[in-house]
């Protein structure tokens, strides 16, 4: 159907334009990163829950060396964080994601001039109503804050980067007020 719009929401990390030549060295270190069944494999692993590196490479069956080769190919295209944490001996390397999907476009991500399409991103963390159940929160680049005092609203939500619930529903509203107005001939 030509005459219907096309409207396509982005939640904003991880979205990539092979358009855009500004994000050419991006797109190729994501693309080398998963380029590999076993760093997929992690990847996959990472996706449930943080692990450490030994835990990585045991269930991963390949030598730790091997396992933090592949680690630091994915955290150099930025696909996971690797964090020093407490351990019963000293300090531990705690892997995890740090994405849950990565969108790589054909075409330019800013808004087309062409009227049936038309582009708007969204923060992960501008959501307009929520229900989620506990255990339930979000993730800024600097900290972890739970739901569990029902406060879903609150204004650092804009500075989230993961949503998480145990079981739940998250609605975005779009405008779609967004034809362009004749001009007076």
């Amino acid at each position: 159907m030509e005459d219907q719009m096309y409207h396509e929401v982005r939640f904003m990390r991880y979205a990539y334009s092979l358009a855009d030549p500004n994000t050419t060295g991006e797109v190729a270190a994501k693309c080398h990163a998963l380029a590999s069944p076993e760093r997929l494999a992690i990847l996959r692993m990472l996706y449930d829950s943080a692990h450490t590196i030994s835990e990585i490479a045991r269930a991963m069956h390949m030598s730790v060396s091997t396992a933090v080769f592949h680690l630091n190919i994915l955290k150099q295209a930025g696909l996971i964080e690797i964090l020093l944490m407490p351990g019963k001996r000293g300090q531990v390397q705690l892997c995890h994601t740090v994405f849950t999907s990565l969108h790589i476009y054909n075409h330019s991500l800013e808004p087309s001039s062409d009227a049936t399409r038309f582009v708007q991103d969204i923060p992960v963390g501008l959501y307009t109503a929520a229900e989620p159940e506990f255990p339930s929160g979000f993730c800024t680049r600097e900290e972890q804050i739970m739901f569990d005092d029902g406060n879903i609203f609150t204004p650092r939500r804009v500075e989230a980067m993961l949503l998480w619930a145990s079981a739940s529903f998250v609605e975005y509203t779009v405008s779609n007020i967004h034809a362009a107005v004749p001009s007076a001939a």
